[in-house]
């Protein structure tokens, strides 16, 4: 772990000064920043305050300091009876409560509801300048509702693997729109970039060839033994027991494993996301959704798990990076004719059956992701984590095609309301929001709520030890994710290299204030408390140097007026010998818990 030194920003005016000007070397100004990232505790630009009086022409939000307020951002989409989008309406057409209470709507934004892309498109940001590189979702923000694609081979049977491939192929090569830009991820034992944003069926195609269906380590029950009923009766039964319960720990460890990853891969897309403005629609194709982990009434007490805790982390931070889920199963028609049954079975199933009748031989995986239970819990789960963020659930079809159309429609035409909870007490506990319409005809989907967390609190009752730790190990994951941290966005200079036999690399920090929180303190002082973290890491990934530092920075009213415009400064230096390296780079605001990451290529030359 490496060492966390504390200190003030602001080392020296000649410093700052030195920085900057290598900084805004380019017409790169403050004022093209893109929106803040949008968060349940802050505004953004991409949303504007209603005016107390008649209302007047909007004109663009000036970017302004992030505040330790408690601003909720529900993102709204309306549909008439013939389930068609339902544009033109206004902050009176809304009635909100949360947890039963009637809110006032403070915000209001019809930007996305049925309007023109190109009205909402902004111009390209310029270039920047040599030796300086950003995570600023500016540089790389498609035009229209964003739609990532996430391929889960980790929890998905190879035969159900290979029908969505060859769905989402059909609908490359016929339907898709002209102009829908789509990013296409992939999920095993890790989450892989496959595609960035791209509107081009063929790169596209490209993409989806790339992903080759295999059966992931997780389902191929290597560790589990099955017996045929002669074997079971030619044995003990204390061995049976033993088999079995061997087995049901096996399979419990396997489910653990693909929460634990699965449930890592959506925090990385929240925190890659989280700095792109507006909605934002990730479709997720899989057979399993393992998050429910309760089998056999207690029998197999060593194959019980409880994912509570992950589970509300996740989702919150989901919905508080504005991502709306669309789960799709990818097992297509589970049954033939008649109604599924939805229901648990009154004993619950272990978790595999050791000992298989002939008449229904299934290998472990097929168990893992076919049985009855298995299949209840993910279709509750499917359905549960898209009411959570406000998006949908489609199962019994494998409809990948409906669920891209859907997503980006729902992407183009939605509402945005927010509002300022009256009375809210933010104790980690979860708060139920509810839309009404005040027109007759009309319905409305949503996120079903959100998680009264607030990170400053929570961290108030840790020790010093367990929130260095707790911010070192969110660092640490963060800087493995194989896409940038938006949550927090910075720009970084990297000096030209001096030759010498382990030269330093200085890394110079410009993060925009727009997104770190300040509290504002006596004498018109304003705190913020940030983590630096950067990593060499060598080609067959290796941590070859790595250095962390901890700033609580107290900024003077000029000095805050200062890095309002210009962005906060801060530099690191690592010892580097000559070789090919990928550094990695990340800010952290600790008084929210937001994150900011930047990966590059670097090469320190022989002298």
């Amino acid at each position: 772990m490496p060492k966390y030194s504390r200190g003030y920003v602001l080392r020296s005016a000649r410093g700052l000064a030195f920085i900057l000007a290598i900084f805004f070397a380019s017409t790169l100004r403050p004022q093209q920043a893109p929106p803040s990232p949008s968060t349940s505790t802050a505004t953004t630009p991409a949303v504007r305050e209603i005016p107390s009086g008649p209302q007047s022409p909007t004109t663009p939000p000036v970017p302004a300091l992030r505040a330790t307020t408690h601003l909720v951002l529900v993102d709204v989409v309306v549909y008439d009876k013939q389930g068609k989008h339902v544009s033109n309406l206004t902050s009176s057409d809304f009635t909100l409560r949360d947890r039963g209470k009637p809110q006032k709507i403070t915000v209001f934004s019809d930007d996305h509801a049925g309007e023109s892309l190109a009205k909402n498109s902004a111009a390209p940001p310029p270039p920047l300048p040599s030796g300086v590189f950003t995570n600023r979702p500016a540089f790389q923000r498609p035009e229209g509702p964003p739609t990532i694609l996430l391929l889960d081979s980790l929890n998905t049977a190879l035969s159900d693997q290979l029908s969505s491939h060859a769905e989402m192929l059909k609908y490359l090569r016929t339907q898709l729109s002209e102009g829908q830009k789509i990013a296409v991820l992939s999920l095993n034992q890790s989450l892989a970039l496959l595609q960035d944003f791209t509107s081009d069926p063929r790169l596209l195609i490209a993409a989806l060839d790339k992903f080759k269906p295999g059966t992931s380590n997780e389902l191929t029950g290597a560790t589990i033994q099955t017996l045929t009923p002669a074997e079971a009766a030619a044995m003990p039964a204390e061995m049976i027991r033993a088999i079995d319960l061997n087995n049901q720990s096996r399979a419990a460890e396997s489910i653990d494993i693909r929460v634990r990853v699965t449930l890592e891969a959506l925090r990385s897309i929240a925190r890659a996301f989280g700095g792109f403005s507006g909605r934002k629609n990730l479709i997720w194709v899989s057979a399993v959704f393992p998050f429910n982990l309760q089998s056999g009434a207690g029998d197999y007490p060593d194959a019980q798990r409880t994912y509570a805790e992950d589970v509300r982390r996740t989702a919150e931070l989901l919905a508080a990076a504005r991502v709306a889920v669309y789960t799709v199963d990818a097992r297509s028609l589970i049954v033939g004719n008649g109604v599924y049954d939805q229901t648990l079975s009154p004993t619950p199933d272990p978790l595999v059956r050791t000992v298989q009748p002939l008449s229904n031989q299934q290998t472990p995986g097929e168990q893992l992701t076919d049985s009855h239970d298995a299949t209840v819990t993910s279709h509750q789960t499917m359905q549960d984590l898209a009411a959570e963020t406000g998006g949908l659930a489609l199962y019994n079809r494998n409809d990948i095609a409906r669920a891209v159309a859907l997503s980006a429609a729902d992407g183009a035409n939605y509402y945005t309301l927010g509002y300022y909870p009256e009375g809210a007490h933010w104790d980690g506990k979860f708060h139920n929001i509810e839309i009404k319409l005040n027109r007759e005809g009309l319905k409305a989907r949503h996120r079903s709520g959100y998680f009264a967390v607030d990170v400053a609190q929570s961290s108030a009752s840790e020790t010093p030890q367990q929130r260095a730790h707790h911010a070192y190990e969110e660092l640490r994951s963060a800087l493995a994710d194989p896409l940038p941290a938006t949550q927090i966005t910075f720009r970084v200079h990297i000096p030209a290299i001096v030759a010498a036999p382990k030269p330093q690399v200085q890394i110079q920090f410009l993060v925009d204030t727009s997104a770190i929180s300040f509290d504002p303190i006596e004498n018109g002082v304003h705190h913020c408390n940030l983590d630096f973290m950067v990593a060499a890491v060598s080609p067959d990934g290796k941590i070859i140097a790595s250095d962390g530092h901890t700033i609580d920075a107290r900024l003077t009213a000029d000095q805050f007026a200062q890095m309002n415009q210009d962005g906060l400064p801060f530099t690191m230096q690592l010892p580097l010998a000559p070789a090919q390296y990928s550094l990695r780079m990340a800010v952290r605001d600790n008084r929210t818990g937001l994150i900011g990451t930047l990966t590059l290529p670097l090469v320190v030359q022989t002298p």
